[in-house]
């Protein structure tokens, strides 16, 4: 679910120009992510992109203890670095999840790394099936 609307909001921050001047657009200055680049961003920009798709996803997700908040937000936290990092990393998005290995919708830190030098494509940030319905998917070659 937090997938699927950070994906929207993402794709809408591109979309609409005003929104990628002054909301976006800071994300993007670097064409090569690291990790200290994964939050450089406007504070209207990570509450579009992360603020409230974490509030949808957990208003019609299962409810969470405390404990499972922290581990899951860390676990977010960890991705959104990964995913930024620029390395050259084997391993997809969701490792433990053996069926999204099988039917191919896990995201390299190449892909999200292609967005940045491609920004027309490669929203998404864990599966790549948004990208994919959406027709803005487009495989790195690394």
């Amino acid at each position: 679910v937090f997938d699927l609307f950070h994906f929207g909001m993402h794709y809408t921050c591109h979309q609409i120009p005003l929104l990628y001047q002054y909301v976006h657009k800071q994300h993007h200055m670097h064409l090569h992510p690291s990790p200290l680049s994964t939050y450089e961003e406007s504070p209207v920009d990570l509450i579009l992109t992360n603020v409230v798709p974490m509030a949808i996803a957990l208003a019609v997700g299962p409810s969470l203890s405390l404990h499972q908040l922290h581990l899951l937000l860390a676990y977010k936290t960890y991705v959104e670095v990964a995913g930024h990092s620029g390395l050259d990393i084997k391993g997809m998005s969701f490792p433990q999840m053996p069926l999204v290995q099988c039917v191919h919708i896990c995201i390299r830190v190449h892909d999200h790394d292609l967005h940045h030098t491609h920004p027309s494509v490669n929203f998404a940030k864990r599966f790549s099936i948004w990208d994919r319905l959406f027709r803005t998917y487009k495989a790195s070659t690394m």
